[in-house]
C-alpha cells in the first residue's frame, strides 16, 4: 500500500511539471469540452465565412437564403459558381462539409414533389439523384435585400438552365434534349421561398451547425414551430409574416 500512495505521489508531481499544451491534467476543460457551435464557431472563421449569428432580424428581412450544390457539380464546377455568386453580392455564412442525404432526408427534401402534393412524375428520379453521391449545403445571405430568397432564384435561373446568365446556363445536363429532359442534374438546388429554406435547412444541417448559424429564436422557430405547420409550408401557404406571427 506505501508503493502505491508513493507511485500515485509521484504521478501527481509529474503532471504538474507537464506542459499545458502535452499534459491532459493541466490543459484547460474547455479544450475538451467545447461545445459544438464553438467548433462551428471556429470553423466558420477559418474557411472565411461571416461567422456570425443569423438572427431574427434578419428572418424578418428576409435577407439570407439556402442553397445546396448537387452531386453532379464538382469541385471546379462548385468554385466557379461560387464566385459568380459572391460577384452579385451574396456572401456565405456557412457551408457544411460535403454530406450524403439518406434516401428518408432526400424524401422529405422533395416531399413537395411526391403524391400527397403535386404527385409529379419526377419524384423518385429525384430522390435517386439526391443520394447517388455527396451534396453540399450552404446559407447564403445578401444584406441589402429584402427577399434573398427570390433574388437568389433569379440569378439560378430556371430548372431547365435554358436562361442565359443564369448559374444554371451551360451547366445543366440536358440529356435527352426535349421533353425528357432530366431537371435534377441542373448542379444547384434554390429554396423556393423563406419557409421551404427553412424547412431544407433543418432537414440537412446538424444541431451543432443550426445552433452555431442561428441565434436562439430562430433555433427554437425551426426546430419547434416549423414541424407543426410543415404541411401549410409544403402546400405553399406560409410566408415569412404568417410564420413569425404563429410561433414568434
Amino acid at each position: 500500500m506505501q508503493k502505491i500512495k508513493k507511485a500515485l505521489s509521484l504521478l501527481i508531481a509529474i503532471s504538474f511539471l507537464c506542459a499545458p499544451e502535452s499534459c491532459f491534467a493541466l490543459r484547460p476543460p474547455s479544450r475538451f469540452n467545447r461545445s459544438t457551435e464553438e467548433l462551428i464557431k471556429n470553423r466558420l472563421e477559418e474557411t472565411g465565412a461571416s461567422g456570425k449569428f443569423l438572427t431574427l432580424m434578419d428572418l424578418k428581412k428576409q435577407n439570407f437564403t439556402f442553397m445546396m450544390f448537387k452531386p453532379d457539380a464538382g469541385a471546379a464546377v462548385r468554385e466557379e459558381i461560387l464566385k459568380e455568386i459572391q460577384a452579385k453580392d451574396f456572401k456565405i455564412v456557412y457551408m457544411g462539409k460535403p454530406r450524403r442525404y439518406t434516401d428518408g432526408e432526400a424524401r422529405k427534401h422533395y416531399a413537395e414533389h411526391d403524391e400527397r402534393h403535386k404527385n409529379r412524375p419526377f419524384y423518385n428520379s429525384l430522390v435517386e439523384y439526391l443520394t447517388s453521391g455527396e451534396a453540399v449545403p450552404i446559407i447564403l445571405q445578401k444584406t441589402d435585400s429584402a427577399d434573398a430568397v427570390e433574388e437568389f432564384k433569379r440569378l439560378t435561373g430556371k430548372s431547365n438552365g435554358t436562361e442565359p446568365w443564369t448559374l444554371r446556363y451551360n451547366r445543366t445536363q440536358i440529356i435527352p434534349r426535349g421533353p425528357d429532359i432530366k431537371l435534377e442534374c441542373n448542379k444547384i438546388h434554390a429554396s423556393g421561398s423563406m419557409a421551404e429554406a427553412l424547412r431544407e435547412i433543418n432537414i440537412i444541417f446538424t444541431e451543432g451547425e443550426l445552433r452555431g448559424v442561428f441565434d436562439d429564436d430562430v433555433y427554437l422557430l425551426i426546430k419547434n414551430g416549423l414541424p407543426t405547420i410543415e404541411e401549410d409550408i409544403l402546400r405553399g401557404k406560409i410566408n415569412v409574416n404568417n410564420l413569425l406571427m404563429q410561433n414568434i
